[in-house]
């Protein structure tokens, strides 16, 4: 029986889209929608029938070729494979990571991206501006790629993309869980989602106070599931500060029942996964 072809979706696209710069716009789009079909088609990295050795050599050869734009045009294979994996999309599985000598490819590349913006390896998508986000997904917790993923945010300043990039990468540090607490400020939701969703990967110190507080002051807390999900995550130890936060009556109705059900959640459930 034939396999039913599953393309990466189009939210990861959309995402990888807004890490693309274009100059001029219409002929980055062009590039974009042209990229995403080859790479999605049969014998493209991302094609699901591929093996893994198959997808590694051809992204080798991609990478090491002498045309600029074989060369983008893998990056930004490997750039909408990263963003489907950070939004927890279902994607072909991928093991870039074993392709000698790509993370110092795709550092490099970084570099030379800031180096020669907007315009170094290919105009006019600019596709450097995906390394960060391939780096962290395939190398996660790496200090070198950590540095690199703070230094697309000096330069960029997008939370939302860089939230994905510490998620991804599963960092669990004083500067990224600041960040990820943060954003439960934002009133985007794809940013407090992101932040959230951090928080309930590091669960660092904090972090029940700074998701309590956003059920206080950020309409998003109480209406989006994430919130619920990220408290259950520290477990019982959270309760006795749910059960007081419940309390108080600075809480709006939708505020006291997310903490109300988190705390049932948590009760029952103390050793499952959330």
């Amino acid at each position: 029986m034939k396999t039913e072809r599953k393309p990466t979706t189009t939210i990861a696209l959309l995402c990888a889209a807004a890490l693309t710069l274009s100059a001029p716009a219409d002929e980055g789009t062009d590039l974009v929608v042209a990229w995403y079909q080859e790479v999605n088609a049969p014998g493209g990295i991302l094609d699901p029938e591929l093996t893994t050795a198959t997808a590694n050599d051809l992204v080798l050869r991609g990478i090491t070729s002498d045309d600029p734009r074989d060369i983008a045009r893998t990056v930004f294979g490997m750039g909408l494979h990263a963003t489907g994996l950070a939004m927890h999309e279902r994607v072909v599985s991928r093991s870039f990571s074993r392709i000698p000598g790509l993370k110092d490819f795709l550092i490099d590349y970084w570099n030379a991206t800031l180096r020669d913006s907007p315009g170094s390896y290919a105009d006019p998508a600019m596709v450097g501006w995906h390394a960060p986000l391939i780096l962290a997904a395939h190398f996660p917790r790496d200090e070198d790629v950590h540095r690199v993923v703070w230094d697309y945010h000096a330069h960029r300043g997008h939370a939302f993309t860089t939230l994905m990039s510490l998620n991804v990468g599963r960092y669990n540090t004083p500067e990224a869980n600041q960040m990820r607490m943060d954003a439960l400020a934002s009133s985007d939701s794809m940013t407090y989602a992101a932040g959230a969703l951090g928080i309930e990967m590091a669960k660092p110190p904090g972090g029940v106070d700074a998701l309590l507080a956003a059920l206080r002051d950020n309409p998003l807390g109480a209406s989006m599931p994430v919130t619920k999900k990220a408290l259950a995550a520290y477990g019982p130890e959270a309760v006795p500060k749910l059960l007081e936060w419940s309390e108080r009556g600075d809480l709006s109705d939708a505020a006291k029942r997310a903490i109300c059900a988190t705390v049932d959640r948590t009760k029952l459930f103390p050793s499952v996964d959330q």
